[in-house]
């Protein structure tokens, strides 16, 4: 029991933002799992060594996200349910940035699980986690204010497309910086952040058909 426990845990603590330091071998079983299923092996080498280029990653993001059983994530309801009450500000801004409603919607998901208040280990605030220099940056005076923090989230991922052009690329950037991505450095935990985002995204797009 006390082993089946273990493995059941090792499988959360991606999803859980445990610091990879503390748990390699966790991470990379489950890392391992994951490219198994979901990459060719020489994909999947590239990525264990991290010897691929940014054109590279972009062909691997969008030839191989599986269904969202497959990539791990599969959404839970509840927590659906609860992101709804935001669904008026998600429309509003995304269609002012003409970006889809169920990305943000699946942002949000995963960056704060709809905790507005939500402080991430590295400060970053609120239901799309937002670094305290961006949110000034970027016009966010109370980035615990829903309004004010979708906004500026969905305004930040606008800019990304439109200097990256490439929704995998422009979630890396989000994630990891722009300074990651132009180095072509990708954290594990990033990968996993795209694969996620963009699970639960195809999740919500069964559900409701995107405008953009």
């Amino acid at each position: 029991m006390k082993r089946r426990m273990l493995l059941v845990l090792s499988g959360l603590l991606p999803f859980l933002g445990v610091s990879e330091g503390y748990t390699q071998g966790s991470v990379v079983d489950y890392r391992d799992k994951v490219l198994r299923r979901s990459w060719s092996p020489v994909q999947a080498e590239r990525i264990r060594s991290n010897s691929y280029s940014k054109a590279m990653i972009v062909a691997i993001l969008e030839g191989s996200v599986q269904a969202p059983v497959e990539s791990g994530e599969v959404p839970r309801p509840e927590t659906l349910a609860m992101l709804s009450r935001f669904d008026r500000i998600i429309e509003r801004y995304s269609e002012q940035y003409a970006i889809d409603p169920n990305l943000i919607k699946a942002m949000i998901y995963v960056e704060s699980r709809g905790r507005t208040r939500s402080v991430s280990p590295k400060g970053a605030l609120g239901l799309m986690q937002i670094m305290p220099a961006t949110a000034s940056a970027i016009g966010v005076n109370n980035p615990f204010d829903p309004e004010e923090n979708i906004a500026g989230g969905t305004k930040l991922l606008r800019y990304m497309l439109e200097k990256f052009e490439n929704i995998g690329l422009a979630l890396w950037a989000y994630n990891a910086g722009p300074g990651a991505l132009r180095k072509g450095r990708l954290p594990q935990q990033t990968l996993q952040y795209i694969l996620r985002v963009l699970s639960v995204r195809r999740y919500l797009a069964s559900l409701h058909k995107a405008k953009y």
